[in-house]
């Protein structure tokens, strides 16, 4: 079998792999990961709780339940906290080797756990992942693509580990992202240095013997340097005066963003979106199949600025943002109400309160090039121009044209905000000038009713309980009983009351179950 067929083959069992992975039937392995295979069942919290209890089934069949290993094990299956995966991971460290738990197998358990931490923000367990990743490339023959991906999760880990995150990493795939990028830019100076060489090498040769020294353009380009130009996007080409004091204070702060590739947030398994989405918001299965099939077909997501019109509590907001993290984009919620100025679009840096704008904060906070904004409650901003208006601001933020090309006024340069994902929710049109109307794409969201509310009930009473520290394998579907009271109590349409209301079937099953 010649190389090319044996990388077909490669792929497409990393593929197969990948959608068992999402859907909850294949534990990724450690490699899996730093090649940035999803995680079982697409959450974090989910593969922690499977490799926890297929780890405790190896402990009880050798009667080592007990040990501090299986004590360790028993906190992670139902907690994902940093502190948590530093303990099983010292606990595997130190558990003896025996017919079950070979050296190997051990090691490759705490290097998981190093993994695991490091996607929370743990800084020292990034480095950890780093240097995994540089031995396993080492150890990588035979399969270069596999090798070059390994050499990506190093470097974003290390480029991750420098930033210091003190919050979990939105996705832990970023990494490989952030790695390529590295390494474009690695390779593209690289190509401008040998360009200088031969340049000052050719200077004293004759005309003709110059156009024959010319080195004819490669052919054999790799084919991951041709899928980057499409998903990734030079958000800043300059920074705007940077040779003034103010200007090198800013160079400084953005200079990991100037010429950088920063990749787009890539299309996720749209199936497994839709039907998550459709399981918690059954009254908006229309508007989701709409969103979903507008991006069959793309590589990364690219939603035209959206308007989500419905009545207060009917979820728009809530809507909105599983969407987005369902679709891979890290996103805020912006609230309008109340909003009189213009600070949305950035500060002058003339000025001691100066500060880049929202849009461009939010990429160099997630390092994409495509994070999402939702504007909250878009028709309660204030239409007054005396401190500016955010109105102002978003006309040409939504424009496609005037967006790629948009000046910030912090970094006195024009910076690419094409791909930003727009989603505004409104109670109503009114209140909203009509030229930004004819920006956005404006729909209907419908309230919740009775039909729908066995389904909502049972959503939000699990992410209570999550909430409040519980596992969710606790989460006790509502009885007929509870059901007929939500049905005698909630008229439906708000979302909002109906959480109250499960709230308190919530604080009432505490209250019976500490009676008995």
């Amino acid at each position: 079998m010649d190389d090319e067929k044996a990388r077909a083959k490669r792929a497409r069992i990393f593929d197969r792999r990948a959608r068992a992975a999402r859907e909850g039937v294949h534990l990724p392995n450690f490699i899996e990961l730093l090649r940035g295979m999803d995680m079982f069942g697409g959450r974090l919290g989910a593969d922690c709780e499977e490799f926890a209890n297929r780890v405790l089934m190896r402990l009880k069949r050798e009667n080592l339940l007990d040990t501090p290993l299986g004590a360790a094990l028993r906190i992670l299956a139902v907690s994902i906290e940093t502190s948590d995966f530093l303990d099983v991971g010292e606990a595997f460290g130190t558990h003896p080797e025996s017919r079950k738990f070979p050296e190997v197998y051990l090691h490759d358990a705490k290097r998981r756990c190093d993994y695991y931490a490091a996607c929370k923000g743990h800084q020292d367990s990034m480095l950890r992942v780093a240097g995994h990743a540089v031995s396993e490339t080492m150890r990588c023959t035979g399969a270069e693509e596999v090798a070059l991906e390994l050499s990506f999760a190093a470097l974003g880990w290390l480029s991750l580990a420098e930033q210091g995150f003190a919050r979990p990493i939105n996705g832990h795939r970023n990494a490989q992202a952030i790695g390529s990028n590295l390494f474009v830019r690695m390779l593209q100076e690289h190509d401008r240095q040998a360009g200088k060489y031969l340049e000052h090498k050719n200077s004293h040769l004759a005309p003709e013997e110059k156009e024959a020294s010319k080195e004819a353009p490669p052919t054999d380009t790799p084919s991951w340097v041709t899928d980057q130009r499409h998903t990734s996007v030079v958000v800043i080409e300059a920074l705007g005066n940077a040779d003034v004091n103010q200007g090198k204070d800013v160079q400084r702060e953005f200079k990991s963003l100037v010429g950088a590739h920063l990749p787009l947030c890539p299309v996720e398994d749209l199936a497994q979106v839709q039907r998550r989405l459709n399981e918690t918001f059954p009254h908006a299965t229309q508007i989701t199949t709409r969103i979903v099939n507008s991006l069959f077909g793309s590589n990364h997501v690219r939603l035209k600025p959206l308007l989500l019109i419905g009545p207060p509590g009917s979820g728009k907001t809530t809507y909105s943002q599983r969407l987005l993290k369902e679709l891979g984009v890290p996103a805020e919620v912006f609230p309008c109400g109340g909003t009189s100025d213009s600070a949305f679009m950035g500060t002058a840096r003339r000025w001691s309160s100066g500060e880049p704008s929202v849009p461009l904060s939010l990429i160099r906070r997630y390092g994409t090039a495509s994070p999402g904004v939702i504007l909250d409650e878009l028709e309660k901003a204030s239409a007054s121009r005396h401190n500016g208006s955010l109105f102002d601001c978003l006309l040409t933020l939504l424009e496609p044209q005037s967006a790629k090309c948009w000046r910030d006024p912090y970094i006195q340069a024009p910076i690419d905000l094409s791909h930003m994902i727009w989603i505004a929710t409104a109670n109503s049109r009114e209140g909203i000038p009509p030229t930004l109307l004819d920006r956005m794409t404006a729909i209907q969201f419908p309230p919740p009713n009775h039909i729908h509310m066995h389904v909502l009930a049972n959503a939000i009473l699990r992410e209570t309980l999550v909430a409040q520290g519980y596992d969710e394998r606790w989460a006790r579907s509502l009885d007929v009983e509870e059901l007929e009271a939500l049905y005698m109590a909630w008229s439906g349409g708000s979302m909002r009351s109906l959480r109250l209301l499960v709230e308190v079937i919530i604080d009432a099953r505490h209250t019976l179950s500490s009676r008995h």
